[in-house]
C-alpha cells in the first residue's frame, strides 16, 4: 500500500513513483525480511533497497502499535530529509486510498498519530562526541532504525546512547554498506 520514490539513474530518466509490493523486492531485500530478530544487523551492498525496506518498517511499526517511537538515526541532515520525504509519500499513498489513520502532527522530521498515539522520527547521528551523547537521551524508543552507521561522525558515543533509549523487547536494526576494512 505504500509508494516509493523511484531514483533516477545516470543518463536515464527512470524517476517517478511506484507502489513498494513485495514480488519486485530484491533477493537481499527478501532475505532480511526473512530472517528478521529484531535485534538485526545488516551489512549491505549499496541500492538494494534496504534503507527502503527498513523505513516502510519503521512507519508500519508506529502505525499498528500503541504508543510506540521509532527514531531513524541517519548520518546527516540531507539524508535525514530525504528519508523523512519518504516517510511522506508513505502518508499520502495511505491518504489517497483513505486508510490513514488521523495524523496530530507531521513537521521538522517526526510524525504523530494521534488514532495510535504512536510517533517516528528521523534525525541525523551526532557529528562529534559532544553532540552524540545527547543524540536518543530524551526518550524511549521501542523501534531504533541506524542507516549508514560506518559513516556517522562520532558512531560509537551516538550508537551508544541510542541503545541505551530502546527498552527490553524493543527493536533494533542497524545497517550500512561498509567504509573501508
Amino acid at each position: 500500500l505504500l509508494k516509493i520514490r523511484l531514483k533516477k539513474a545516470q543518463g536515464q530518466l527512470v524517476g517517478g513513483e511506484k507502489f513498494f509490493h513485495f514480488e519486485d523486492w530484491h533477493e537481499e531485500q527478501r532475505a532480511i525480511d526473512e530472517l528478521r530478530t529484531g535485534l538485526d544487523i545488516i551489512l549491505k551492498a549499496r541500492q538494494v533497497g534496504v534503507s527502503t525496506e527498513e523505513l516502510a518498517r519503521d512507519f508500519w511499526f508506529a502505525l499498528v502499535h500503541r504508543g510506540v517511537n521509532v527514531l531513524v538515526l541517519v548520518q546527516s541532515k540531507e539524508v535525514s530529509y530525504t528519508l523523512f520525504a519518504a516517510l511522506q509519500l508513505f502518508v499520502k499513498s495511505l491518504d489517497e486510498i483513505g486508510l490513514l489513520p488521523t495524523t496530530q502532527y507531521s513537521r521538522r522530521g517526526e510524525i504523530v498519530f494521534e488514532t495510535t498515539g504512536s510517533s517516528i522520527r528521523v534525525t541525523e547521528a551526532g557529528e562529534t562526541e559532544k553532540s552524540a551523547s545527547k543524540k536518543a537521551r530524551s526518550g524511549t524508543y521501542h523501534r531504533l532504525h541506524c542507516t549508514e552507521v560506518a559513516f556517522w561522525g562520532a558512531a560509537a558515543s551516538t550508537m551508544a546512547a541510542a541503545l541505551e533509549s530502546v527498552p527490553e523487547g524493543g527493536e533494533v536494526v542497524i545497517e550500512s554498506t561498509p567504509q573501508g576494512a
